[in-house]
C-alpha cells in the first residue's frame, strides 16, 4: 500500500472514542497519523484524523483496488482471505444457536457473506465502495451501501460481524448503539441467542460478545 496522499482530506482532533476524555499519551506514528492512547480508559486510536464529515468519502472509490487510500488490490488474496474466513466462521458457529438473519458490516467482496449463506443464514450486508456495492448487488445478495450510523433495516439480526471494520468506525458510541438495535430480542430456550462478533487488527483470535453481557 502506498502514502495516503493526505492533502486531500481534512485532520482535525477528537476526544476519546469511548470515554470523551481528552488527554492523550503519544505512541507512535505510521505515516502522517499519530497513534495515541488515552489517558483515562486506555482506548488507542488516531488523532488527529480525517475528519467525520470526509472520512467516509476514503472507502467509497476504488478503495479495495487503487494504489493510495486503501488496498491495492484485495481480490488478488482472495483464496486466503477465503480460507481465514471459513476458519473464523468454525470458531463462530457454537455459539449460533439458531440459524437466522446475518448481517456483515464491510462486508467487502462479500466472502464471508458466501460462506454464511451455504451455512444456511439469510445474509445481507453493508458495503461503502461503490464498485464491491454494484457487484454484491449483481450476485443477488441484499446490500446497503450506508454508512452503519445511517443504515436501517426493517429486520432484527440473529448475527452480526465486523472483521477489520472497528477501527475505521468514526463515532463507535453511536454505532454500537446502532448495532444493539439491530441485534434480534428473540430468546430460545430463555438463552438470548443474538451474537456480535468483531475482529480487528489488535486481536489474535475473534471474540464474541452476546448482547445481553
Amino acid at each position: 500500500m502506498s502514502e495516503l496522499d493526505i492533502s486531500k482530506f481534512q485532520l482535525q482532533t477528537y476526544p476519546c472514542p469511548i470515554c470523551g476524555g481528552r488527554r492523550n499519551k503519544n505512541l507512535y506514528s505510521i505515516q502522517v497519523f499519530n497513534i495515541v492512547k488515552c489517558k483515562t480508559c486506555g482506548m488507542t486510536f488516531v488523532n488527529p484524523r480525517i475528519s467525520n464529515e470526509k472520512i467516509f468519502d476514503v472507502y467509497r472509490h476504488k478503495y479495495f483496488c487503487r494504489n493510495q487510500d486503501g488496498y491495492n488490490d484485495y481480490e488478488s488474496t482472495a483464496s486466503l482471505r477465503i480460507q481465514t474466513f471459513e476458519k473464523w466462521y468454525i470458531d463462530i458457529e457454537p455459539y449460533c444457536i439458531r440459524k437466522g438473519f446475518a448481517l456483515d458490516i464491510g462486508c467487502a467482496a462479500g466472502y464471508f457473506i458466501d460462506i454464511l449463506q451455504d451455512n444456511l443464514w439469510k445474509a445481507e450486508g453493508i458495503e461503502l465502495d461503490h464498485q464491491m456495492y454494484g457487484l454484491l448487488i449483481k450476485k443477488g445478495y441484499s446490500i446497503s451501501n450506508d454508512p452503519l450510523e445511517y443504515f436501517n433495516s426493517s429486520r432484527q439480526y440473529d448475527l452480526i460481524t465486523m472483521f477489520d471494520v472497528i477501527e475505521h468506525l468514526p463515532r463507535l458510541q453511536k454505532d454500537f448503539a446502532k448495532i444493539s438495535s439491530l441485534l434480534s430480542s428473540r430468546v430460545f430456550w430463555r438463552c438470548p441467542h443474538q451474537i456480535l462478533i468483531v475482529c480487528n487488527t489488535n486481536c489474535s483470535e475473534v471474540a464474541g460478545f452476546n448482547s445481553s453481557q
